[in-house]
């Protein structure tokens, strides 16, 4: 586990939220949302946003192909993510790209949320905070898992993905035993949606619990 944040004095109790592909994640940050006053910073968004700056797609287009760009220099998410996703040295060619400035503008989303006075759970919606090690941004981190069978076949379902492509993008992420070792409480999606929502719902509150706690040991709740 990785150390969290160190006495906090604003009014924001952080929640990471970290779960593989097709694992659930979303679900849980919704449920968890619903709890109380709540920011949702999802890290996939700002991720979109980031890809399109002028200088990262840039770079994307010279370590993937100029393809990967359409005719408006914009990024063309169904061409690259193949390509990045095709070897491990390719993913780990994109992260050097997008990572450094994905991470700052995760961070300063955060710090605007606690500049603005909001006071109430900002959740962050990050598959890679594990692989990121910002556990220090975060109060309490939660794992969502589940098996990559399940997960691989629930992103052919829902998606147009061929089943070989899935595979890849799900095994190419990190092991849920790492991101269960790295959290505070861990989350399982093995049976139904409805078993899912039930476990999922008390998680939120446990957590929605602690939260008001130590916003009221802060002076931020009466």
């Amino acid at each position: 586990m990785s150390r969290r944040r160190v006495a906090p004095a604003d009014g924001l109790y952080v929640v990471g939220v970290t779960g593989g592909i097709a694992g659930g994640k979303s679900t849980f940050v919704r449920l968890l949302a619903d709890t109380m006053p709540s920011v949702v910073i999802d890290a996939d968004r700002v991720g979109h946003d980031v890809v399109e700056r002028p200088g990262i797609a840039a770079q994307l287009a010279r370590a993937f192909g100029d393809d990967v760009l359409d005719t408006a220099g914009r990024v063309q998410r169904g061409v690259l993510g193949p390509r990045a996703f095709a070897t491990p040295e390719r993913l780990k060619a994109l992260n050097a790209i997008v990572q450094g400035p994905l991470t700052e503008a995760v961070e300063r989303a955060l710090a605007d949320a606690a500049a603005g006075g909001f006071v109430g759970l900002a959740i962050l919606d990050a598959a890679l905070l594990v692989e990121w090690d910002k556990g220090s941004w975060c109060d309490f981190v939660v794992a969502v898992v589940a098996d990559p069978r399940v997960r691989i076949d629930r992103l052919v379902a829902r998606t147009a993905l061929p089943r070989a492509e899935a595979e890849r993008r799900v095994l190419a992420q990190l092991p849920d035993a790492a991101r269960a070792a790295y959290a505070d409480a861990t989350l399982e999606n093995a049976g139904t949606l409805e078993a899912f929502e039930y476990a999922a719902r008390a998680c939120a509150q446990a957590i929605a619990t602690r939260a008001r706690a130590a916003l009221a040991a802060r002076g931020r709740l009466g």
